[in-house]
């Protein structure tokens, strides 16, 4: 049975990849292949937080903020985008450059953020923020039910990185424009 090397972190882009298609993670674990960065990637890492964090810390009359805190719970570890302090209270930011229609696969990333670090610091995450081309377009506090969720998917993603065979999943309409696609088991053997 393949198990985790210890090099490999499960990270919140993990769970955002597995949440878009379990396969992904399989294949980024199994074959070592990654996406390399796309146009929109390479601009999203280029972002002008000042304007952003600024304009977040407005609305959100925040006390301060923590840009790019790294967060580490040991075999699960990631960098939070920005973690906003109001009033004893923390917020979760993810910033993309870009927005998506269907975004619920970058909310799973937002949720383990606030997992882990909830989780390794022994603090509460209060708020969850997902912001796409400056603008807040997801905003819910973080329940116990959100907790649960991430925990469930954490453990899904260990069991496809830990498996021989890739996750049984249906191709559908994402494959046709999806990169992995040229090395993708599960879609390679529907053709």
């Amino acid at each position: 049975m393949y198990r985790l090397q210890s090099s490999y972190s499960i990270t919140p882009s993990m769970i955002r990849n597995y949440v878009y298609c379990p396969v992904i993670p399989w294949i980024n674990t199994h074959y070592n292949i990654y996406e390399p960065p796309t146009y929109s990637m390479e601009e999203g890492s280029e972002i002008n937080y000042e304007g952003l964090k600024e304009k977040i810390c407005r609305e959100n009359e925040c006390d301060a903020y923590v840009e790019k805190p790294v967060v580490d719970g040991g075999d699960v570890r990631g960098i939070i985008d920005l973690l906003v302090l109001r009033k004893r209270e923390r917020i979760i930011v993810e910033i993309k450059k870009y927005r998506r229609k269907h975004y619920q696969h970058q909310v799973a990333q937002l949720k383990t953020y606030a997992e882990i670090y909830s989780t390794k610091k022994g603090k509460a995450i209060h708020r969850l923020l997902l912001v796409q081309e400056g603008d807040v377009v997801y905003d819910k506090r973080y329940e116990y039910e959100d907790k649960i969720e991430t925990k469930k998917l954490i453990e899904a993603v260990r069991r496809v990185i830990n498996s021989d065979k890739p996750p049984n999943v249906e191709p559908s309409g994402k494959c046709n424009s999806c990169w992995y696609k040229k090395v993708c088991p599960v879609y390679r053997s529907y053709l």
